[in-house]
């Protein structure tokens, strides 16, 4: 058998190939390239925690071509968006019988219908094996993360139902899209302060963090600090576990200490703990007068990119994946997500109510 050795292009081509990917339009630093990286991890190693996912997808493609800082720093982000879509389930596992961890699974195939002929294609299949069949496969569209079918007109009543004999359950979009009440900021944290009143004095909170909105906003990490002398009032928390990722909780602080504390989720809509907490210090935020920004930048032709300063509950990712799709950041944005330019009402809308944030107008960009 004869070796040879091949450059770094070539690894990244032979890479992309084995995604299912065309590397004469697409390179790892594109966000379809890390998600179904991302995918692939989870449907070989899982459960698997979301750390060593990260690890995992960020390892391979160090060194090849176009992947630079941003591009590996960006990988948590699009697992988080797998999750938040669905692709991606995040689960509490039992280890032992004697310790729970938040580990990473794959979720079952599914498919959302946006209208006769597209739909979001969700989930995954073992060994990353794709979740349709070869034939459906021709018709898959990659945006960011999110996985769309388009069915030729004419045909799409026939292939839909071929999907669904190939095992794949429709999600209803009005579950799929379910929302949060509109309610204000006020009415919101008198909630969260109810559950407060009826929970127990937090026992050692060695380790534990807290979220602290008089820090800027422009520096996210910055704005989390060791609970030392909180302020009164209600604070988000995050505890360190001796496995999995840190718990997420609300607590109650007065004259420097942590009175009350509950773990989240409290509101029984299915949400995970960090979907909860993001939502409180989206009201906490907006309650001290900082509320988050959407900055909005318009781009060539009639699409926008929106920029998000903060974490975004899964039902905004959603949101934004049935208007839009998920880009690699811009500087300064956690997130960031193109959407044509008549669903801007709509998202506009969603996010002032929902999330009280701010729409902010920004200038012409050149590239999405």
């Amino acid at each position: 058998m004869e070796l040879r050795s091949i450059d770094s292009n070539e690894v990244a081509s032979r890479s992309l190939e084995v995604l299912g990917l065309d590397a004469d339009y697409i390179d790892f630093s594109f966000p379809e390239a890390l998600a179904e990286a991302a995918r692939r991890v989870v449907s070989m190693r899982g459960p698997i925690s979301k750390s060593a996912a990260v690890r995992l997808v960020r390892e391979p493609i160090r060194g090849l071509p176009d992947v630079d800082y941003a591009v590996l720093e960006s990988v948590p982000d699009v697992i988080e968006q797998l999750v938040s879509v669905g692709d991606l389930v995040e689960s509490e596992i039992d280890r032992q019988g004697l310790i729970q961890a938040s580990m990473l699974l794959i979720g079952m195939p599914r498919y959302v219908a946006i209208n006769k002929r597209l739909v979001v294609l969700l989930g995954c299949r073992p060994d990353g094996v794709l979740p349709v069949s070869d034939e459906l496969a021709t018709y898959i569209e990659r945006n960011g993360s999110v996985r769309y079918l388009r069915f030729p007109e004419g045909q799409e009543a026939d292939l839909l139902v071929q999907l669904r004999e190939e095992g794949i359950r429709e999600i209803k979009t009005e579950h799929w899209l379910r929302l949060p009440n509109t309610e204000t900021t006020d009415r919101f944290l008198t909630r969260i302060s109810n559950h407060l009143d009826a929970a127990i004095p937090p026992g050692e909170l060695e380790g534990a963090v807290m979220f602290d909105p008089s820090q800027p906003r422009r520096h996210y990490r910055s704005r989390w600090r060791p609970i030392r002398h909180p302020p009164d009032g209600t604070l988000v928390l995050r505890r360190p576990q001796a496995y999995g990722a840190d718990r997420w909780s609300v607590a109650r602080a007065k004259d420097g200490l942590v009175q009350r504390l509950v773990d989240l989720p409290l509101e029984g809509r299915g949400d995970r703990a960090c979907d909860e907490a993001w939502h409180v210090m989206a009201a906490i935020d907006a309650d001290s007068g900082s509320p988050g920004v959407v900055s909005v930048v318009p781009l060539s032709g009639t699409r926008a990119r929106l920029d998000f300063d903060a974490p975004l509950p899964a039902w905004l990712h959603r949101h934004l994946a049935f208007f839009g799709y998920p880009v690699l950041r811009s500087n300064g944005a956690l997130f960031s997500f193109s959407v044509e330019d008549e669903a801007l009402g709509q998202v506009r809308e969603l996010v002032e109510q929902k999330l009280w944030y701010v729409w902010a107008e920004g200038k012409q960009g050149q590239h999405e």
